[in-house]
């Protein structure tokens, strides 16, 4: 239990410093979970479909260049 907890501990760590070498100041890692949750994915019979995304994630995506396809499952 012990080790699955510094493991997920060091893992979050991890991502924190990779979104943070991302962005210049602009944004908080906060505010950048909390704009990119804004994107849903819904599944469907023959696939998944995304919502429409908000302006604010949209120019968040265009500005960390992400690619959203890695959202969508292969199949």
């Amino acid at each position: 239990m012990l080790f699955t907890y510094m493991f997920l501990n060091l893992l979050s760590l991890y991502l924190h410093f990779q979104i943070l070498n991302m962005i210049d100041g602009k944004y908080s890692v906060r505010d950048i979970l909390l704009i990119l949750l804004r994107i849903k994915m819904y599944g469907m019979e023959k696939g998944e479909i995304m919502s429409e995304i908000p302006k604010k994630a949209k120019e968040l995506v265009a500005d960390l260049n992400i690619d959203l396809d890695i959202l969508r499952k292969k199949g």
